[in-house]
């Protein structure tokens, strides 16, 4: 009796010891910052001033042409505004202090960067806040594949961009 007591103790802490040495040497995965969404993320500036954009993809129609969603968070005491240009074509916008500005929902409209592209390629788009910094950024393509842009994606764009002087 007291062999199948020891017997039964010892294979229990075996298994427990065994299996608690699965994450001993692996990485836990929670540690690794990522991007959540589809969309990619920029943060322009520093605490307390700290500007950010969230999520931002280019939504194509079936002809390709689009225009970008996603929001910019404004965490500084300031307005502040936010260029977001491609190659030749800029458009700012003023986010407010300590605001978020949406482009494409919510109720907001979505903004024409006059690009034209295929689903599944990327788009650089240069972010760049009030106070001079500046970031180049990959923006993925997307169209109606996804049930969750089918809404989303504007028909008939209405041009909010201005052309580079």
């Amino acid at each position: 009796m007291l062999v199948r007591k020891l017997a039964a103790v010892a294979v229990a802490a075996s298994v427990a010891f065994g299996t608690a040495g699965c994450t001993f040497m692996t990485p836990v995965a929670t540690q690794n910052a990522y991007q959540p969404g589809d969309g990619v993320n920029v943060d322009l500036g520093m605490m307390p001033s700290l500007v950010s954009a969230r999520n931002f993809v280019y939504l194509v129609n079936a002809s390709g042409t689009g225009a970008l969603i996603g929001s910019v968070i404004n965490q500084g005491s300031q307005e502040t505004n936010l260029t977001i240009s491609t190659g030749t074509v800029s458009s700012s916008v003023k986010v407010p202090a300590a605001g978020k500005l949406d482009f494409g929902y919510n109720g907001a409209a979505a903004l024409d960067l006059g690009v034209t592209s295929a689903p599944g390629t990327l788009i650089k788009l240069t972010v760049a806040d009030g106070a001079g910094d500046s970031k180049d950024v990959n923006v993925p393509v997307l169209d109606g594949t996804f049930t969750e842009y089918a809404g989303l994606i504007p028909s008939n764009p209405t041009p909010a961009a201005k052309p580079k002087n």
